[in-house]
């Protein structure tokens, strides 16, 4: 009855001196040898113990301590849990095929329509409420600016008709591009150099009216108050107002049209 365990027998733990070790060198050379199973607390017969080691016919006492293996932390941790003979490797789950993504374009637009109507018609009447702001915010400056330009070109060209001609055009240029829907970078530019003729024009009128030119020769009374204020000289004082009050109008006369151009 070799083949047989005894039940009163050692297992194969108690063989290994319960030797966490030797345990599992015990198991490495029990899936090698025999093929089966492993069991720690199995008895082993003398035909396993045989086929355990084949050099001596039986073993009584535990086997001779062998070169420690690499053992894995898991198997320090839990040395009281059987083992199987093989550790089954993991295989690598099949990767599922990439699925294309879903085309959300339409749900998206479906989402965005009603905003986008809803912002372009609040566009469509804020930009209307305004116009005609813009456009008034665009003439009085321009007929401000009337005057001082027929002045000025009265004085450059010595004719009515040459002066009625060139303030038409740079005063009501502006406004016909405007009209006329022209966006184009040499439209812009030309407004432009219109504004800053304009410009001009105000700045020598309102410099020569503050310093009395063409009158009495003598500087107002604002002028004169000013100089007192910033203790400045008169015809410097008079330059920076002259500026300041030139680049406003010309500043409120541009923005607007370029909203307008929007």
């Amino acid at each position: 009855m070799s083949n047989a365990p005894d039940a009163s027998g050692p297992t194969l733990a108690e063989l290994c001196g319960n030797d966490p070790l030797k345990i599992e060198a015990m198991r490495k050379r029990w899936s090698r040898n025999i093929g089966t199973s492993f069991d720690r607390s199995r008895v082993p017969t003398q035909a396993e113990m045989s086929a355990l080691y084949p050099e001596t016919k039986g073993r009584t006492k535990a086997p001779p301590k062998e070169n420690k293996p690499v053992v894995l932390a898991e198997s320090k941790m839990e040395p009281e849990t059987p083992q199987p003979d093989i550790l089954p490797q993991p295989q690598p789950e099949p990767q599922p095929e990439t699925e294309k993504p879903k085309d959300i374009t339409p749900d998206v637009k479906a989402e965005i329509k009603p905003e986008t109507e809803t912002q372009s018609e609040t566009t469509r009447k804020r930009t209307t409420g305004q116009t005609g702001i813009l456009y008034v915010c665009m003439l009085v400056p321009a007929i401000a600016s009337v005057q001082n330009m027929w002045a000025v070109t009265s004085d450059i060209s010595g004719h009515i008709s040459m002066s009625v001609l060139l303030t038409s055009l740079f005063s009501a240029f502006p406004f016909a591009m405007t009209l006329a829907g022209v966006s184009t970078k040499a439209g812009r530019a030309l407004v432009g150099v219109m504004i800053v003729y304009e410009a001009f024009c105000n700045f020598m009128r309102i410099y020569g009216g503050l310093t009395g030119f063409g009158k009495d020769g003598y500087p107002t009374r604002f002028l004169g108050i000013v100089t007192e204020v910033f203790n400045t000289g008169t015809y410097p004082t008079a330059i920076v107002l002259a500026f300041i009050m030139a680049a406003l109008c010309a500043g409120v006369f541009y923005v607007s049209f370029n909203e307008l151009k929007k």
